[in-house]
């Protein structure tokens, strides 16, 4: 009995097994033989996972280089997660400041704008670290909210410049502060918007995901507050216009503002305005939140 040779299994049930497969392994295989390696190269460009330090970015660099390669990129996660972030925006943009750490930062986002070169790219992931703090406060989180402000408005600007627009769109922990304003950026086939932690404090917020009506079937909104009332001290970190803010007596030199609009104003908005939304959720999803768990 003849045993059959790997090279006439059909290439669908190795792929099969092969997506079974560890990254150790699978780069282990990918020296065995050209057709095995073929395969093996396939599953393992599949996800790609780049870090700001110099090595990563410099393999994902060879990848776009490539164009045989950079066509079989399907995930992205940009890995900031364990990055430094405890300076400013104000020192990121300051070009004379060459320290190291914000120097590989930015030659890490100068990389964003090139995912368009991934013609087959079907998702990308920012990731951050789970800790996060403000100025005042004293603890021992990794990055601080200037940090994920700059690093986010760059993402979401060269993701509006995309080739192929983006459909689907997921942000956790952004809104009143961390600042993130996206007024001046629209997604002109987003299909599906799922926003965790985000809070609302204007209008403009709403009528950002008003804008999308003519594309937008799916909206999920999971542990999103509505803030009435807020007291900051750094007003020009947070999404309000320094002239929406007043002073209220106890606050000392903290910034006041009030919100007027409820759930039931953007529950109705929803309703009017948004003429092909099909699924809408609301709420607070425990596995979202859980310790191990990654919000989608």
């Amino acid at each position: 009995m003849n045993i059959p040779s790997l090279a006439s299994v059909p290439p669908e049930i190795i792929h099969c097994v092969l997506s079974f497969t560890d990254l150790s392994s699978l780069s282990e295989l990918s020296l065995t033989n050209r057709y095995i390696g073929a395969i093996s190269q396939k599953e393992l460009l599949k996800v790609v996972t780049v870090y700001p330090r110099k090595e990563s970015r410099e393999r994902f660099q060879a990848i776009l280089e490539d164009e045989t390669r950079a066509r079989l990129v399907d995930r992205l996660y940009l890995d900031v997660s364990a990055w430094a972030g405890y300076y400013t925006q104000e020192r990121y943009i300051n070009q004379s400041i060459r320290d190291k750490q914000i120097l590989q930062l930015r030659r890490f986002m100068k990389l964003v704008p090139r995912l368009k070169e991934l013609p087959r790219l079907r998702s990308i992931v920012l990731r951050f670290h789970q800790g996060c703090y403000v100025e005042d406060t004293w603890n021992d989180a990794h990055q601080n909210a200037a940090f994920r402000s700059c690093v986010m408005s760059e993402f979401i600007l060269a993701l509006a410049s995309l080739d192929e627009p983006v459909k689907e769109l997921a942000l956790n922990y952004f809104g009143f502060y961390p600042k993130l304003d996206l007024r001046e950026i629209h997604l002109p086939r987003l299909k599906t918007l799922a926003l965790g932690k985000y809070a609302f404090v204007h209008d403009s917020q709403l009528e950002w995901i008003l804008s999308h009506s003519k594309t937008l079937t799916e909206l999920y909104l999971d542990d999103n507050p509505i803030l009435f009332e807020v007291s900051v001290y750094n007003n020009d970190r947070a999404c309000l216009e320094p002239g929406r803010y007043t002073h209220k007596a106890g606050l000392r030199n903290k910034h006041f503002a009030t919100y007027d609009k409820r759930w039931h104003h953007y529950f109705r908005a929803f309703q009017v305005r948004l003429p092909h939304l099909r699924h809408f959720s609301y709420g607070r999803s425990e596995p979202w939140w859980g310790e191990g768990h990654d919000p989608p």
